[in-house]
């Protein structure tokens, strides 16, 4: 569905500042861009989470209306 591909970017997102965290953690920086990263992933996490309700949601909506 829709929302599959909506999660899977996100997922994908989320991913892409993880490890661009982790590159800059493993040289040794700290600071602002790390705390901007994990504030980034963090707010990926909730969208995802966000997402996957409102698929749920949608889902049980659609069961109640084909009954």
């Amino acid at each position: 569905m829709m929302y599959d591909l909506m999660i899977e970017q996100w997922k994908d997102d989320k991913f892409g500042y993880e490890q661009e965290r982790d590159r800059l953690l493993n040289a040794g920086h700290f600071g602002e861009p790390i705390r901007i990263l994990n504030t980034k992933i963090d707010m990926c996490r909730q969208f995802i989470q966000f997402l996957k309700r409102c698929e749920k949601q949608e889902m049980e909506l659609l069961k109640e209306s084909e009954e």
